[in-house]
């Protein structure tokens, strides 16, 4: 725990920072000794609109001795220009030194150098590396003022067909400030004015801890309504109202437009969402790379998207990670929209149902196949308003269409397990009832453990309707 000091009363707006801070990073250590498999991080609302999502990050990386801010610049590219100049009329810096981007696994360091510096066939040490290091993209970096600190260079290395790779739409706009973890107040102190000062003069943001005021909340309201119905008009003050700021994993915030799943479901009839995990059932039998504790971690956490996994430390793969990284998918948790006319194929995996009122949710887009998540714009400007999804869904009865929550999906949002066999069902629930674990959202796990197959739209509706 940090030392508990008096703290000066010169700046009581600044000191209620540093308080808050106090408390936040006492809290992320705790969470630390208690985790020991990840880097806890915690999101933080920001003012303004130049941070996208109005939210930082802080990240506590025990393992590295760094406290580290992590945030998305808005219309980055129009500003990247400026901001190198800037940086290298601060630091009298002719050239910015360039480095990959990259997030390494937990308590990792000492592997990857023991790998690195072993005679073996190259192919088998990049495989080995690949499951301690993700490189995502490259990133100008320099130390200043007791700080490292990275950020997109915007450099392309080679181009798929969902977008620039090395350019890594995940970590596009991304700013990484890393400082030595703070023993106590005053340290904490002269920590948060570097983070400001860099904030200020590296970036011209002004507001980075500043809680966001009515006016830059009211234009976000409006910039996330527009987003998501994918519409050029402006939002009267009835549809502003119906917006309500909810919090998820780890204090993520997004807003949710109430009633707005209603309104769906009345138009286009019953609908869910699902999650088809990547965990099929020979891994459970045999419990193969740590699948068990993955299950049941997400069952109890919910889902988290493949770039917070990451910078967490937390190297757990899904269907297609290192390319979602890449697309910009990385920021989000894919699912795919099921109606009452979605033909379902028969097949035995394991499939997480997920609430109808996500669609409730702000932050959501979709296409009609699979693209990875793509947030190129190239891509992202052919993306399905929330109306057209549906309606293609039901003309087209195909489960081919994606849809993408950023961030995380809350474990309160799943409503049942369906499995693929009668045998599969028993499989799952043995290993739960192993686990000691009996109910899921207050549900007993023989209601929440369900069979798909050709009954799965049947299973759900019945589920949900009499619950």
């Amino acid at each position: 725990m940090l030392e508990n000091q008096i703290i000066p009363k010169e700046n009581l707006e600044f000191d209620k920072k540093v308080t808050r801070f106090h408390m936040l990073i006492n809290y992320l250590a705790e969470s630390a000794r208690n985790s020991g498999t990840e880097r806890p991080y915690y999101n933080l609302l920001s003012g303004g609109i130049d941070v996208e999502n109005q939210q930082i990050q802080l990240y506590y990386e025990y393992d590295l001795n760094k406290l580290t801010f992590r945030f998305k610049i808005t219309e980055y590219s129009s500003k990247i220009d400026t901001i190198i100049k800037r940086i290298k009329e601060i630091t009298n810096t002719d050239e910015l030194n360039t480095s990959y981007l990259r997030y390494t696994r937990v308590n990792s360091q000492d592997k990857i150098q023991d790998l690195l510096s072993q005679e073996m066939d190259y192919d088998e040490q990049d495989i080995a590396l690949s499951f301690l290091i993700a490189y995502v993209g490259r990133v100008y970096h320099l130390n200043y003022n007791d700080a490292e600190i990275s950020f997109d260079s915007g450099s392309p290395l080679e181009y798929n067909q969902y977008g620039n790779m090395g350019d890594s739409r995940t970590t596009s706009g991304i700013v990484s400030i890393s400082f030595d973890i703070p023993n106590n107040l005053s340290e904490i102190r002269n920590l948060l004015s570097k983070f400001e000062n860099i904030c200020k003069n590296f970036f011209d943001i002004n507001t980075i801890l500043e809680i966001p005021n009515l006016e830059s909340t009211t234009e976000y309201k409006k910039n996330r309504l527009r987003w998501l119905l994918k519409t050029t008009d402006e939002p009267d003050s009835s549809e502003l109202s119906k917006m309500k700021l909810i919090s998820l994993n780890r204090g993520y915030k997004t807003y949710t437009y109430t009633g707005f799943s209603e309104m769906l479901r009345n138009r286009y009839g019953e609908f869910c969402f699902v999650h088809e995990l990547s965990i099929p059932p020979t891994y459970l039998e045999e419990d193969k790379y740590n699948s068990v504790n993955s299950l049941i971690s997400i069952l109890k956490r919910g889902l988290v998207c493949s770039s917070e996994r990451y910078k967490s430390g937390e190297f757990v793969r899904g269907s297609s990670s290192i390319n979602d990284l890449h697309s910009g998918g990385g920021d989000y948790v894919f699912t795919r929209l099921i109606t009452d006319s979605t033909f379902i194929d028969d097949k035995d995996s394991l499939t997480l149902i997920l609430l109808p009122q996500l669609a409730d949710r702000t932050d959501w887009f979709s296409y009609d196949k699979d693209m990875y998540g793509s947030t190129d714009p190239e891509f992202f400007k052919n993306r399905l308003s929330p109306f057209e999804i549906f309606e293609y869904e039901n003309e087209s009865r195909r489960n081919r269409n994606e849809v993408m929550f950023r961030n995380s999906v809350s474990p309160k949002s799943i409503l049942a397990l369906a499995c693929g066999s009668e045998e599969t069902r028993n499989l799952v629930l043995n290993i739960l009832h192993r686990n000691n674990i009996l109910e899921v959202n207050e549900v007993p796990i023989e209601d929440f453990v369900v069979v798909s197959k050709k009954g799965f739209i049947y299973n759900f509706f019945s589920v949900r309707n009499n619950r």
